[in-house]
């Protein structure tokens, strides 16, 4: 018998790819202060504390790619218990589907729950925290696009770049919902945020940041989303991401464009007015 199975565990949670429940056993209701059928279909994410979410969506990575991960001690949060801390073990019960198992005996030996150096959601990790919120709560989602550095057109080296990339990035954590800011590509920036929240404050946050890095234009522009939802957070941040990009393409069209091309039909309309008056001035000096 293996050493996850001969353990003693409060309860499990048997849970999906996508970090769905499925099925509980256990004490789960106890802890989590919800019934069984409600939590059947919920995200389990939802339950961890918000500095380790993200790394339980890498855990949940680890166990997609090599079929089993490390033991570990995380913080799960609910109504009835607060903040606890429990280990946390997976077993597996199919190809799609694994148990995760919590005890109240922590482990000296196992380590925390991390994310490991990437502080940055990637965005199907972040279309997982944008689905799991709670259910009630209006929110907004707002993606950034820095055209700057998305189209290469700041006049920066490629380390200075980076820098800047990354330092856009950390400033927009303090602005988002459980401080998850996604970064689907260079210069692209998603957060969740309150539906209240100011976007013009956010962007003067990242001109300022800009600057400091000796930049005076990011080229910057934005979408926003209400999560109502309707609408799978996945398609939600595809079509505003494709609306941006959309827009830097008009805009390069616009800048590529003759000066000529680009001239107010009006300024020829002007030009033959004046040819005309000073003909009906030389008409009249000379009758």
């Amino acid at each position: 018998m293996s050493q996850v199975a001969a353990e003693k565990w409060e309860f499990s949670l048997l849970v999906d790819r996508a970090n769905r429940i499925l099925d509980s056993r256990g004490q789960s209701e106890l802890y989590l202060a919800a019934p069984a059928k409600r939590l059947i279909g919920g995200h389990l994410v939802s339950f961890f504390d918000e500095t380790e979410r993200l790394g339980f969506l890498r855990y949940m990575a680890r166990l997609t790619v090599r079929g089993e991960a490390e033991p570990v001690s995380a913080n799960l949060r609910s109504t009835a218990m607060g903040i606890k801390r429990f280990s946390m073990a997976a077993k597996k019960a199919d190809g799609r589907s694994w148990w995760i198992l919590f005890s109240q005996e922590e482990r000296a030996e196992a380590e925390r729950l991390d994310a490991g150096e990437n502080e940055f959601a990637t965005a199907d990790e972040f279309t997982y925290l944008v689905d799991a919120r709670a259910p009630g709560k209006p929110m907004d989602i707002t993606v950034f696009r820095a055209r700057a550095l998305s189209e290469g057109t700041a006049d920066l080296t490629t380390e200075q770049q980076a820098a800047l990339d990354e330092s856009l990035g950390r400033s927009l954590i303090a602005h988002a919902h459980e401080h998850m800011v996604a970064r689907p590509a260079v210069g692209e920036y998603a957060l969740m945020h309150a539906e209240d929240k100011p976007i013009a404050e956010i962007e003067r946050d990242l001109v300022n940041v800009a600057a400091q890095h000796n930049l005076t234009d990011l080229e910057l522009v934005s979408e926003m989303r209400h999560l109502d939802g309707t609408v799978a957070a996945t398609q939600v941040i595809s079509e505003m991401r494709q609306k941006l990009q959309a827009r830097s393409v008009e805009s390069g069209i616009q800048h590529a464009m003759p000066v000529a091309a680009r001239r107010p039909i009006w300024i020829p309309a002007a030009g033959l007015g004046l040819a005309c008056i000073l003909a009906i001035a030389g008409w009249v000096a000379f009758h």
